[in-house]
């Protein structure tokens, strides 16, 4: 039997039924405003987001923090041609690096060329170490406080990480345009912008649990095994970049 001829289908260009502003950006980014919020609450109010990563759902108003450090992490890749082109400070250290390499024991006959293609492999492999890194770390550090289950210790290790990856993040336009000879003094002053980073916000993300002293501790401690993973990451990267080359 026809349907009544004054039954009207949902079209489908039906402009009653858009999904917002959220899912636009989303459609363009990949990202939404919960994400955003999380990163924002991150930096601004840790405590916020601590408190949310132990709850089962994230008390349905933060992005869980695993995701976003990967994100963050691939939209550093994503904008390499800031601070990882074929004319930045950090291609050039490469280039020299490879310079002083013996040519009997490179897999390319051209410098240049090998430095791009490590260059290029390191960019491919820094999501993946950095995040298999950083979780195998989350499952011994234990500054949480008593009882904190292994889920909500990786939840929480990794919403620590956020405030100093979005940081790094905004860093990344700036590194990319100084010179050469600079370059040790701003990956100097990198290294030791990280630390306080990690320190602050896990300082003030554990308010709610303990007092100032346990906290200043912690916090330290933290951000020491924090540092010291980055710097295996950097480590590995390269490595398993040049053996890449050869493969």
């Amino acid at each position: 039997m026809s349907e009544p001829a004054d039954q009207a289908r949902p079209a489908d260009d039906d402009m009653t039924r858009l999904s917002g502003w959220d899912s636009l950006l989303d459609d363009l980014f990949g990202l939404n405003v919960r994400a955003l919020r999380t990163v924002g609450v991150a930096i601004a109010r840790p405590s916020r987001v601590f408190s949310g990563a132990r709850d089962r759902d994230w008390l349905d108003r933060y992005t869980p923090s695993l995701r976003l450090v990967f994100t963050l992490m691939t939209a550093t890749v994503v904008l390499r041609f800031f601070w990882g082109g074929d004319q930045s400070s950090l291609m050039a250290s490469i280039e020299s690096y490879i310079a002083s390499v013996p040519p009997d024991q490179l897999p390319l006959a051209d410098p240049g060329e090998v430095a791009q293609q490590l260059l290029n492999r390191f960019f491919v492999l820094l999501p993946f170490t950095y995040f298999g890194c950083h979780f195998v770390t989350s499952l011994f550090v234990r500054v949480w406080g008593k009882g904190t289950p292994a889920p909500v210790r990786i939840r929480l290790y990794f919403a620590a990480l956020l405030p100093a990856l979005a940081v790094g993040l905004l860093l990344t336009v700036p590194y990319g345009l100084v010179p050469v000879e600079w370059l040790d003094a701003v990956t100097l002053v990198n290294a030791m912008l990280a630390p306080m980073i990690y320190a602050a916000t896990v300082f003030a993300g554990l308010a709610p649990v303990f007092r100032a002293g346990a906290r200043a501790w912690r916090a330290v401690l933290f951000a020491m095994v924090a540092v010291l993973t980055d710097l295996m990451v950097s480590f590995l990267t390269f490595l398993l970049a040049y053996i890449w080359l050869y493969v």
